[in-house]
């Protein structure tokens, strides 16, 4: 679950706005920090516990952009952007960096604290696949897709980037379908991952371009007429092809969207098992990762 109560680290240079955004927060039950710049951000990330961080882009000395590069490539703190320019290329540029989200000014505080805590949700959701991972998958009911991981599967990737593209097809399972399920499953050649939503789904003819880099979705899968998806499901998709895996778009009966990926495993083979003597050496098996 998100914080109860989350802390925000508003990093805006702007008073007015900075003013203006702590405030609304703070009355909406949020604990909320501020800084001007790079600086003050980093000093304020080192001193206190930060949930999500909404950045401007357009700060004196390094700017934002920059900012959530350096933050990105050390944590999955969730960055939601604000910038004055709406331009297409400043989000796309935003998101590729790193960032979870992205407001042009001006903007209803009440818009932001909705992104706040979608944004919290979708880091929710992926924090609880991953921590399932290694156990059993289920839910209440009939279980049929239940697994359980194999002791010795390994699948070699970069776990900052896999959780990533993960977060990135879980926010587009949240954001279009009204239920989202995601599936874990290994076998002996390869580990599978599922993302199933009961959205608009994606027509056949679109499903090899919106893995394409900066490709919208079509208008059944563009529900709020500004949005589109194809920015998270490229980016999950070169994730996945660099960590040697395919990312595949599938149909759900009778509507909505299977987005699976699949990465190769590797077995680790048991190490040998020591003579009754040196049992206390502590020689067994390797246990799973990912």
């Amino acid at each position: 679950m998100a914080p109860v109560t989350p802390n925000i680290l508003v990093v805006e240079d702007d008073r007015e706005t900075r003013t203006l955004i702590a405030k609304y927060l703070r009355t909406n039950s949020c604990n909320v920090t501020t800084a001007t710049d790079g600086r003050e951000m980093a000093r304020a990330m080192t001193d206190h516990r930060v949930d999500l961080l909404i950045l401007d882009v357009m700060l004196p000395g390094e700017d934002g952009l920059s900012l959530c590069r350096k933050v990105r490539a050390q944590s999955q703190t969730p960055i939601i952007m604000l910038t004055a320019r709406g331009e297409d290329v400043d989000r796309i540029l935003g998101l590729e960096m790193g960032a979870d989200d992205y407001l042009a000014k001006p903007f209803n505080p009440r818009e932001l604290l909705a992104r706040i805590n979608a944004v919290l949700r979708r880091q929710a959701a992926a924090r609880k696949i991953f921590r399932g991972l290694g156990r059993r998958q289920g839910a209440d009911g009939p279980q049929p897709n239940s697994v359980t991981l194999m002791t010795h599967a390994m699948a070699t990737v970069r776990p900052d980037d896999l959780h990533r593209s993960v977060t990135n097809l879980v926010e587009n399972a949240v954001r279009f379908g009204g239920q989202s399920t995601i599936r874990l499953d290994v076998a002996p050649a390869h580990l599978t991952i599922e993302v199933e939503d009961d959205g608009p789904g994606i027509s056949d003819a679109r499903k090899d371009v919106v893995l394409e880099p900066f490709v919208r979705g079509d208008d059944a899968r563009n529900m709020d007429g500004s949005e589109g998806f194809g920015l998270g499901l490229s980016i999950a998709n070169a994730i996945v092809l660099a960590h040697g895996g395919v990312l595949s778009l599938h149909d759900r009966s009778p509507h909505g969207l299977v987005v699976r990926i699949r990465l190769p495993v590797r077995q680790e083979k048991q190490l040998p098992r020591a003579p009754a003597r040196q049992a206390a050496s502590g020689a067994g098996s390797l246990s799973a990762s990912l």
